[in-house]
């Protein structure tokens, strides 16, 4: 089946095989329901931490990890981790999860916490295009906050875009530019048409 997450996680397998040597502690934020739990922890060393931090606690993801923390990550008071990762949660912040009337704002706290949380990479990803909501589950994050993101990230972040004109058909989805990601209008019929990939190495020159 074609859908957001033939985009998602290979792109995060790819992130963290090639930065695992330097990951000794990584957190997933939103990490419950998550399909790839058990390759994370594959890929990072044996001695790597691997933690996790979500509203709902899912015993079967958190047997791959050494905690798992049942809390908005915002409250989330820990050391830093070399790597912070959220897979498809971003779109939900203030919509579907902690529902406010600010979802913006909701959004870019966590996308700024995950941040500072990080002391090296960060990885995100989240469907992108035009101003939208699917009501009461997500939102599109659109080229204006992708923006604000990465003034957050001071041009360290590398952003990928993916389009499908319709994955439930099994239409493959294929890098476009930003600009033209943008332009993606959010179809509930259609599902994730369009996906950011965004990847941060906070020790690379820019």
């Amino acid at each position: 089946m074609i859908n957001e997450r033939s985009i998602e996680l290979p792109g995060l397998l790819k992130f963290i095989q090639k930065h695992s040597a330097n990951i000794g502690s990584l957190l997933d934020v939103g990490c419950a329901l998550n399909e790839y739990s058990g390759d994370v922890s594959q890929l990072l060393k044996p001695s790597a931490v691997y933690d996790g931090c979500d509203l709902e606690y899912d015993p079967n993801v958190a047997h791959n990890m050494r905690k798992y923390y049942v809390c908005d990550l915002l409250e989330l008071d820990t050391p830093a981790y070399d790597c912070v990762i959220s897979i498809s949660v971003l779109e939900h912040v203030g919509v579907k999860l902690y529902n406010t009337v600010y979802p913006l704002l909701a959004q870019y706290r966590l996308f700024k916490k995950a941040y500072d949380m990080a002391v090296q990479f960060v990885f995100f990803s989240f469907p992108f295009g035009c101003k939208g909501e699917y009501e009461n589950e997500y939102s599109n994050i659109t080229d204006e906050q992708l923006g604000m993101f990465l003034d957050i990230t001071d041009g360290r972040a590398e952003c990928r875009f993916f389009y499908s004109n319709n994955p439930p058909q099994g239409n493959p989805y294929c890098e476009v530019s930003r600009e033209e990601a943008s332009t993606i209008e959010l179809n509930k019929s259609l599902g994730v048409q369009c996906v950011c990939l965004l990847g941060v190495d906070k020790c690379q020159e820019h």
